[in-house]
């Protein structure tokens, strides 16, 4: 029965393998009725097996964590616990995207042709200049929060890049168009299916709607405004006087590590709060991995602590285990067994708040904190985090040297 079982499954995947045809696709995740999220999709052979590249605007990653359910298509995505479940056939792709971080409703229905067409259908020559630098609030009155909308041109006419910086973070690579008076800007990371659209409004400013998933929707506005600033994310949140900096955790093997370990003793030590379900994390592990293999040597340690979304140790231990091996880190990754910023201030007594995932810390010898950082502006943000690096890097080289 076994054998039986094998070669029917073999025969499942051949099959499979062979309905599916290389080449680009645009697909889509439908967000509600008539409301869909496109992404560009290009599908590769590897030894007759299927590779997918998903691409927004520069970024792009590759999915190749792939199995085979009888005829349906199974693609896990990197580094996130989501997946993408499909059957092909032909020139068309048809499934859904599944969200295993929600426990109910889970699921968006997913759609992929192979097509040279756009992002965005019909588009209409631009009606306003878009490029520059925007005040932007989500939603309204009291609740409104801030950011910072940065457009620029894509590599195509009508083409738009840019993406939103917040306080807590940026909203990544986003890829779009302008059509007539109408901005439109996406992005499916893997994790997170992102959908703006806004209207130029008479007075030159932009009012429209976001979505993120099926679950989120909500108003944004924004105004032209290249002098605005949002808060300092160095002042969001503090360690608190007279309060001892420690943690005492098990790494991903099992170990326990406690900041009082020989191996932090009289060096300098980044303490990484975040989650592997944290595309913002994501960004900065990468950053911290390579800032690591660059420092190292000299002295300088990092440690990450993770608040995952499960408290089940192996399940979360499976997970973060994952977004380590691809993001390259080789410094210590602990488990708090915790989710939630409620539940990581309460593990953290020493810090004041933890407000957003990235947070933070910077030690000196002494292991007395000298800087908090607040959130992670990555790649996208150009500029910003061209000009974050170059700061962080100067302010390391002064904590090795004192």
């Amino acid at each position: 029965m076994k054998l039986v079982r094998y070669l029917f499954l073999l025969l499942s995947m051949s099959a499979t393998a062979a309905n599916i045809t290389p080449g680009h696709y645009r697909a889509t995740l439908q967000l509600a009725e008539q409301v869909e999220l496109p992404f560009h999709l290009e599908i590769k052979l590897q030894a007759g097996e299927p590779v997918l590249l998903i691409s927004n605007a520069e970024d792009r990653f590759v999915v190749d964590d792939i199995h085979y359910t009888h005829d349906t298509l199974v693609a896990k995505m990197p580094e996130f616990d989501t997946e993408l479940q499909f059957v092909a056939k032909g020139s068309q792709l048809s499934g859904v995207w599944i969200n295993h971080y929600r426990t109910t409703d889970n699921s968006i229905p997913f759609s992929a042709n192979l097509t040279a067409e756009a992002l965005f259908k019909n588009t209409a020559p631009a009606a306003f200049a878009y490029e520059g630098q925007w005040e932007v609030y989500f939603g309204q009155d009291e609740a409104k929060t801030p950011a910072i909308g940065v457009f620029r041109k894509g590599t195509k006419t009508n083409e738009v890049y840019g993406t939103f910086l917040t306080e807590t973070g940026d909203y990544r690579f986003l890829e779009g168009c302008v059509s007539g008076k109408e901005l439109w800007l996406a992005c499916f990371d893997g994790n997170h299916a992102y959908l703006f659209h806004a209207v130029l409004q008479d007075d030159g400013s932009l009012k429209g709607s976001f979505r993120s998933g099926r679950h989120y929707q909500e108003t944004w506005t924004a105004r032209r405004n290249a002098d605005f600033k949002l808060r300092d994310p160095e002042n969001i949140s503090f360690v608190k006087k007279d309060t001892p900096i420690a943690f005492t955790f098990k790494n991903l093997k099992g170990e326990t590590v406690a900041l009082s370990d020989e191996r932090y003793k009289n060096k300098p030590v980044i303490i990484q709060l975040m989650g592997s379900w944290c595309p913002n994390c994501l960004d900065e592990s990468r950053y911290l991995s390579a800032l690591y293999k660059q420092y190292q040597a000299k002295g300088l340690e990092v440690v990450a602590i993770c608040f995952e979304k499960s408290e089940d140790f192996e399940k979360s231990q499976a997970q973060v285990s994952r977004m380590a091996t691809r993001t390259g880190i080789t410094y210590q990754v602990l488990l708090s067994g915790k989710s939630g910023k409620n539940a990581a201030t309460l593990a953290l007594p020493w810090l004041s708040e933890v407000a957003a995932f990235p947070t933070t810390i910077f030690l000196n010898r002494a292991h007395q904190a000298v800087k908090v950082h607040t959130g992670f502006s990555g790649p996208a943000t150009g500029e910003v985090y061209a000009a974050f690096t170059r700061h962080t890097e100067q302010f390391i080289e002064q904590l090795i040297r004192e």
